[in-house]
């Protein structure tokens, strides 16, 4: 069995001190890993990647969880082949048995610094197969994704996963080398777009460096998890590119009505949270200059969670509109954009995507 984890934490908000020496908030609206600084990483809701992707199966009519799991498998595989590459004599190190296994436990550490899990191992044969104890995955795919893309990246072959139940809240996870990788996965591959500088100015704690607004959330390693100390909803960090990987492949088949859907989709889940937060209660009271200044405020957390750096917010009339430079997936920030308009002005309304560069989107909110 291995080690217990115990993080250490920034005496001053709380905050692991590991994540600010494994991760880097930017003036431009994104997170990036220290070790390779093109590479993002956004705070999501824990439930919210799982609730998008079964709305949009339901629309279809045809599950998309496939699709979903190879392009978190080939993300995962990205973020530790990027370490393993860049850091000098880690791959010749790597190539030892006994280094694999120590490599194995630096991955629950990952796990929980994450708040995707709490793990353990339970067997490692390398380059044949692994199994390991679970508590609390956030979400079954997406952890066994990650868990295989992560041995993936270890080994240099294609991995497997399947579950295995074991108590309540826990399972056993068997990951097993495959063979050659499937035409899926090679479709699905990740695609880093280039990013623009920025000005935004995080407040930080003057101890770590982390945005205060992180601090609002407690890590509990025992468990495996992360929330927040208001309303205890849980959250994870994962990489800023499997949604695209995703919704770049649904685009392929479907056109513009993918678009549609994503959009869509993500509405109705922002609709709920802010339904959650009294929002829209807050925003109707509002007018003219007061209003906009509010829908400026409401968008001020997306830097902190690395979902882009939103430069300007104004009303129109009775339309709105949002710049964003460095939007993490811009279908799904075009989502959260029109159920903002929908909360301020209780009015059906319909989003308008113009990409001005690949780096910066205007939002246009119109009402239908």
């Amino acid at each position: 069995m291995d080690e217990e984890i115990n993080l250490k934490r920034c005496p001053s908000c709380g905050v692991p001190k590991k994540i600010s020496s494994l991760i880097r908030w930017n003036s431009n609206g994104t997170i990036t890993q220290v070790f390779n600084p093109d590479f993002r990483v956004v705070v999501l809701p824990a439930g919210f990647i799982r609730e998008i992707f079964d709305s949009i199966s339901n629309q279809l009519g045809v599950s998309i969880d496939h699709v979903v799991t190879e392009a978190q498998k080939n993300a995962s595989r990205a973020v530790f082949d990027t370490i393993f590459d860049r850091i000098p004599g880690v791959r010749y190190a790597l190539k030892l048995d006994f280094m694999k296994r120590l490599q194995v436990k630096s991955f629950h550490q990952v796990a929980v610094l994450t708040g995707h899990c709490h793990s353990e191992t339970v067997e490692y044969i390398p380059r044949v197969r692994a199994i390991g104890r679970v508590k609390n995955p956030f979400d079954l795919d997406l952890v066994g994704a990650n868990v295989a893309g992560a041995f993936e990246a270890l080994e240099q072959v294609p991995y497997s996963f399947q579950w295995e139940k074991e108590s309540e809240n826990t399972y056993l996870i068997h990951i097993e080398a495959t063979g050659g990788a499937n035409e899926l996965s090679e479709r699905l591959r990740i695609e880093i777009p280039p990013v623009k500088p920025g000005t935004f100015e995080h407040e930080k704690c003057p101890r770590c460096r982390v945005p205060r607004l992180i601090g609002n959330f407690v890590w509990d390693e025992r468990e495996g998890t992360i929330r927040g100390k208001r309303f205890g909803s849980r959250v994870v960090l994962l990489d800023g590119y499997m949604l695209t990987a995703v919704f770049r492949e649904l685009k392929k088949e479907l056109g513009e009505d993918a678009e549609e859907i994503i959009t869509g989709a993500q509405r109705e889940w922002m609709l709920s949270h802010y339904g959650e937060l009294g929002l829209a209660r807050n925003l109707r009271m509002l007018k003219g200059r007061e209003l906009e200044d509010a829908l400026r405020d409401s968008l001020k957390t997306l830097p902190a969670l690395g979902h882009g750096n939103p430069t300007s917010v104004r009303i129109i009339d009775d339309e709105l509109e949002i710049h964003i430079h460095n939007p993490y997936e811009i279908h799904i920030l075009g989502g959260t954009a029109s159920a903002l308009y929908e909360s301020a002005f209780g009015k059906s309304c319909k989003v308008k995507i113009e990409e001005k560069s690949p780096s910066i989107v205007r939002y246009r909110i119109v009402p239908v």
